[in-house]
C-alpha cells in the first residue's frame, strides 16, 4: 500500500480523521489508499478534502475538466495510481470513452470538452510541462474563450496541486 506505516486505518479511525474517512465515503464510497496515508497528518488531510469539495462545488468549471486535468497531468507525471483513478473516473462519471481517453493521452487538444474547457486544459497542460512557457498571449487567448481569470487560477492551481499529489503518491509508492 505505501512505504509509510504509521498510517490510521478507517476501522481503527478517532476523532478527526474518522470525520474525515466519513467525508471521502460521501463522495467515492470508499476510502482510498491516498487518503488513509494522508491520516499521518490530519490538517493536511483535511485541507485536502476541504480542496477536494471546492472543486466538486465550482461555480463554473467542470467536474469533468477537473477530471481530465488530473488524468493528463498524472499522465505527463506517470502516476499510474491517478491515471487509473482519473480514467475510471471519466468513464463512469462522465461518460468518457477509453477510445476518447487513449486519443487525449495522446494529444489533449482530443478531449472532449467545450471550447472554453479545452482551452484551459491545454493551458494547465502547458504550464505544469513548463512554467516559464507561459505567457500573457495565452492568457489573453483564454478571456477571448471566455474564461475569468478565476477559472484560469483555479484550473492552474488544481494541475500543479495534481503535481504536487503525484509526486507524493509516486515517492511514497502508494497504491
Amino acid at each position: 500500500m505505501s512505504l509509510l506505516n504509521s498510517t490510521v486505518s478507517p476501522e481503527n479511525a478517532t476523532g478527526v480523521v474518522a470525520e474525515n474517512y466519513e467525508r471521502v465515503k460521501e463522495i467515492l464510497g470508499l476510502v482510498p489508499s491516498t487518503c488513509e496515508v494522508m491520516s499521518i497528518n490530519p490538517f493536511i488531510q483535511t485541507r485536502s478534502l476541504d480542496y477536494i469539495d471546492t472543486i466538486i462545488s465550482h461555480p463554473t468549471l467542470s467536474g469533468k475538466l477537473f477530471a481530465t486535468i488530473r488524468l493528463l497531468v498524472s499522465n505527463d507525471s506517470n502516476c499510474k495510481f491517478c491515471v487509473d483513478f482519473n480514467e475510471a473516473m471519466l468513464m463512469n462519471a462522465f461518460n468518457v470513452s477509453f477510445d476518447e481517453i487513449s486519443s487525449m493521452k495522446e494529444n489533449p487538444s482530443f478531449a472532449p470538452l467545450n471550447e472554453k474547457e479545452k482551452a484551459l486544459l491545454l493551458f494547465v497542460i502547458k504550464s505544469t510541462k513548463d512554467s516559464l512557457s507561459t505567457t500573457s498571449d495565452d492568457i489573453t487567448l483564454l478571456k477571448n474563450k471566455g474564461c475569468s481569470e478565476l477559472e484560469i487560477y483555479d484550473a492552474t492551481y488544481h494541475g500543479a496541486n495534481m503535481v504536487a499529489g503525484d509526486i507524493m503518491i509516486n515517492a511514497f509508492q502508494i497504491s
